[in-house]
């Protein structure tokens, strides 16, 4: 089956994509757990109840049972010789992942040989080198970490045609899963309960079949939806405070764009300026003075009744007012043309002068260690109601990610999971996330009592101004630590006693920004988890990017003067166009989802 379909992908692609060269399929081996679950799972569950209570049995540790992490190293035999391919996206920050501290770290800890096959382009571009080597027949890596372009859906897509291995053996094994367990049983922010949600909606409805090895973790810090920045100097300058308003918004964007902020006696600053991605999105902070706006997921719930803020009365008045700002020179059209490094350029100048007032940022990544920019920034909380259906600060949920997956290429499945396993342990997630122990970071005694980051007790200090993360290094794997590691150390790190320090600044931000998303809240209820049947997820897969593209497109030109959220014609035809794209089917299947986890 897995080979006629890849026949009938190479076909249908050929009018559009040119294929690729490579290897020769290599043997396939049926995935086989070893190990007994501790107890048996009752036979009368649907499957994916019963996979789940088998993880919950796995993942629940013995009593009294000790966390000794080198007593199961290494993952193989004395004397194996087990090589794994792992297929990474290219990250220009991971300049070798042969001569890697980290790639060193794994091999001499567990005994496996990696090797690595590299995935150039965006997430979409991978998804689709992926692809064309399935429709080849090529070889496929052993493993595919943090192919974000595949997605859930996908994956089991992916799975039942042959591609993927299922691993719920493993995962309902406690032998096979010692590391996730315990990892997980050490984090400060674990919810077992999340874990088996991740479970659940990462699973096959119909068997019960796990095809990726999903991300768990909860880094309180990156649940924001919007980190908002604020420049203090020009605050100051003008006497005013940071805008908790709609009208207190428009009137200091005014104030930063007539008064010569930077003084320089040129009329350069910008009032305003944000990208249309993830925490930098101010078009969705002010959005949400409105009605309620996630777009990490889309549906509001109101009664246990799924819909879509994006055709209504409110979120029209929230476009037309963002328009509003773009035309009298408030919010830069820029918004939603600038590139990553042109963005970064434009925040953090080279002569650490001030060009903006208001700006979306990632602090983690687009205030460099280098630069005092980052203290001279405060964080903006989320504006408050405007319509009675608004005033919320969005936030994500337990990060679940079903990005990684063990290929049925790979002859040694049992080890493939064995090592995804190991990565799931802190010990892994700080070499992961801070780099080579004693060199880049050293433990903290918790006896101690020192400060750490969030509030909470330091463990671990970091020895270095830049995190291995966000510059380029070898270190360890730039930008895949997320697509397997539970976060297992986020409150660990300390350098709190320097206001002018980096890391302190950073720290102050988050602790910051965590409060005020708080204290605004969101709905009583929220559409976070979803399970679908295969049905609902091969009309998702076909459709619902379409529907979001297009919600993305028309917001853009809504607020750029394109189309008239003011002119009725213009609104009615992007709800009809809007709808006539499937969103009844969307909201059905969505609300089937939601009733199945809340019945």
């Amino acid at each position: 089956m897995k080979r006629l379909i890849s026949l009938l992908l190479l076909l249908a692609m050929a009018f559009s994509l040119a294929a690729c060269g490579g290897q020769p399929e290599a043997p396939t081996t049926e995935l086989a757990a070893t190990g007994e679950a501790p107890t048996a799972v009752a036979e009368d569950l649907d499957p994916v109840d019963a996979f789940v209570e088998g993880v919950r049995l796995a993942t629940t540790p013995p009593e009294g049972e000790t966390y000794d992490f080198q007593s199961h190293l290494p993952l193989v035999e004395p004397g194996e010789d087990v090589t794994l391919t792992i297929g990474v996206p290219v990250n220009g920050n991971t300049l070798d992942y042969y001569d890697n501290d980290y790639t060193h770290w794994i091999e001499e800890n567990t005994g496996i040989h990696l090797e690595f096959v590299q995935f150039a382009g965006k997430s979409s571009d991978v998804a689709t080198q992926l692809s064309l080597m399935m429709a080849a027949g090529e070889r496929l890596p052993d493993i595919l970490l943090w192919f974000s372009g595949i997605g859930r859906d996908q994956s089991i897509e992916y799975g039942r045609d042959g591609y993927f291995a299922d691993l719920s053996p493993y995962f309902t094994d406690p032998d096979m899963n010692y590391y996730r367990r315990c990892g997980l049983k050490r984090s400060f922010d674990y919810d077992p309960e999340a874990n088996l949600i991740c479970m659940r909606q990462g699973a096959d409805i119909s068997t019960g079949a796990m095809y990726s090895y999903p991300l768990l973790t909860n880094e309180v810090e990156d649940r924001p939806r919007n980190h908002i920045q604020i420049n203090k100097a020009w605050l100051e300058k003008l006497g005013m405070e940071a805008p908790r308003t709609i009208d207190e918004l428009y009137d200091l964007l005014v104030a930063f764009r007539d008064n010569d902020m930077n003084g320089n006696g040129k009329k350069d600053e910008i009032p305003m300026v944000g990208r249309i991605s993830s925490y930098r999105d101010v078009v969705q902070w002010i959005l949400n003075a409105y009605i309620y706006i996630n777009d990490t997921y889309y549906f509001n719930v109101t009664d246990g009744k799924v819909w879509i803020p994006h055709d209504t009365d409110e979120y029209r008045q929230g476009l037309i007012f963002v328009k509003k700002l773009v035309d009298e020179g408030l919010l830069s059209n820029q918004t939603w043309t600038i590139t990553t490094s042109e963005y970064r350029n434009l925040i953090t100048p080279a002569d650490n002068d001030f060009y903006v007032g208001i700006l979306g940022a990632n602090i983690y990544s687009d205030f460099p260690a280098s630069s005092r920019l980052m203290q001279d920034y405060a964080e903006v909380p989320p504006l408050k109601d405007y319509t009675g259906k608004g005033g919320y600060g969005p936030m994500g949920s337990y990060l679940m990610s079903y990005n990684t997956y063990v290929t049925t290429d790979c002859e040694r499945p049992d080890v493939a999971f064995r090592l995804l396993d190991y990565m799931s342990g802190p010990e892994n997630w700080r070499h992961m996330r801070w780099g080579v122990e004693g060199r880049d970071w050293e433990w903290v005694d918790p006896e101690l009592g020192l400060p750490g980051n969030l509030g909470g007790v330091a463990r671990v200090r970091a020895l270095v101004d830049s995190d291995p993360q966000t510059y380029p290094n070898s270190i360890t794997w730039t930008g895949v630590y997320a697509g397997i590691s539970c976060s297992a150390a986020t409150q660990g790190v300390i350098d709190m006693s320097d206001p002018e320090n980096y890391r302190t600044a950073r720290s102050i931000h988050d602790t910051s920004i965590i409060r005020y998303y708080e204290e605004a809240g969101q709905p009583d209820e929220l559409y976070y988890y979803d399970i679908f049947t295969p049905e609902e997820s091969d009309w998702n897969i076909e459709h619902a990017p379409d529907i979001k593209d297009y919600i993305k497109t028309s917001r853009a030109e809504f607020c750029n003067g394109i189309r008239d959220p003011e002119n009725d014609a213009d609104w009615e035809q992007y709800v009809n166009d809007l709808h006539a794209l499937g969103t009844e089917q969307w909201i059905a299947n969505a609300q089937a989802s939601y009733d199945r986890l809340n019945g």
